[in-house]
């Protein structure tokens, strides 16, 4: 006896939507390109987790756990690798090796625009690179850290004592804008 369409559309679309989901499982934890790397398996398989945390605002705070977990390398979401250590940076951050190419942008982050430098053309961007890297270099970092620590200090400070009596609410961003200009 053949069933009716009305249940037999519907029990395919379940069907396949589960097959599906399990393709995806199976994938992410056994033949990802990133499933030699540790982290929990349920955000090696579904970005919810990660997402969760984020808007929870407390993201930072169970990366840095799962990293005193599994080490310096952890997968934290299905395409996405969580690094804390020094030498990633130079790595993740650093100069391009000769022959690569352009690491290509974001559409949405990137429309074409000569007036700055995640907008600019090769030449242009090459230019403000120029002009910038300087002020960017590990060294001058190093140098500006007790000049932002005194900064962040003082931040610290003032918000303690604008929230001594805590009966007011406190207008963050002011002291944000502050704290970045």
């Amino acid at each position: 006896m053949a069933l009716p369409l009305s249940v037999f559309l519907p029990a395919c679309i379940i069907g396949l939507t589960l097959a599906h989901f399990l393709y995806t499982v199976i994938y992410q934890l056994f033949f990802s390109p990133l499933h030699k790397f540790p982290g929990p398996k349920l955000w090696a398989v579904s970005i919810i987790p990660y997402v969760r945390m984020h808007l929870q605002g407390q993201s930072h705070k169970r990366i840095l756990e799962l990293h005193q977990k599994y080490g310096p390398i952890v997968r934290i979401g299905p395409n996405f690798l969580s690094f804390n250590h020094p030498d990633a940076m130079k790595e993740i951050r650093g100069h391009r090796k000769t022959g690569t190419g352009e690491n290509s942008k974001e559409p949405h982050a990137a429309t074409p625009n000569a007036d700055n430098i995640i907008g600019a053309n090769r030449p242009d961007h090459q230019r403000f690179r120029r002009a910038l890297a300087n002020g960017f270099s590990a060294r001058t970092m190093q140098d500006q850290q007790p000049i932002i620590k005194s900064y962040i200090d003082s931040f610290i400070r003032v918000l303690h004592e604008e929230c001594a009596d805590g009966k007011e609410p406190l207008n963050i961003e002011k002291w944000l804008n502050f704290l970045t200009f």
